[in-house]
């Protein structure tokens, strides 16, 4: 079973992101982003390319962590690292 609300959850957490903040940055609301999030709501394809945009998680990462290719633990390291690499290129 895909879980996309789990990792869009998961990644935004890692990220410290707020719903609003991450909301307003793919061009939606809080609501439909917490809809995803409490897997009342299925994400479009178009929603799924936003998030992976505007988090700067690659596309085939949100897909395997949501088919439960990648675990949480191993996700949330990913996120820590490429948000460690992205610092280090931008001081």
């Amino acid at each position: 079973m895909t879980d996309y609300g789990l990792a869009f959850r998961i990644i935004r957490a890692a990220l410290d992101a707020k719903q609003t903040e991450l909301a307003e940055a793919m061009g939606t609301t809080a609501s439909t982003l917490s809809l995803i999030e409490c897997g009342k709501r299925n994400p479009s394809l178009d929603m799924i390319t936003r998030f992976s945009v505007s988090t700067a998680w690659p596309m085939p990462m949100v897909v395997a962590l949501a088919d439960g290719s990648v675990s949480k633990d191993m996700a949330v390291s990913i996120v820590k690292e490429l948000l460690r690499g992205n610092n280090e290129a931008n001081p």
